[in-house]
């Protein structure tokens, strides 16, 4: 929990690169910065926007089988 890092597109593995929790990240950024901190939007409860950049569609197995 509270990873964080990027996708390698040709294995569509993790890079792992740090955790949010790490005393070091939270030394590099202030926390208390509200430009960092989620805002809430009122009558918004069911709307989700999330955005990707350079992400590729690959074709995968349907089957119920391992």
């Amino acid at each position: 929990m509270g990873d964080y890092g990027t996708i390698i597109n040709d294995t569509g593995e993790f890079d792992w690169e740090g955790n949010i929790y790490d005393t070091l990240f939270q030394k590099q950024f202030d926390l208390a910065d509200p430009a960092l901190r989620p805002t809430e939007q009122e009558g918004m409860d069911d709307l989700l926007i999330v955005k990707s950049w350079g992400v590729t569609t690959k074709e995968t197995d349907q089957s119920p089988e391992a």
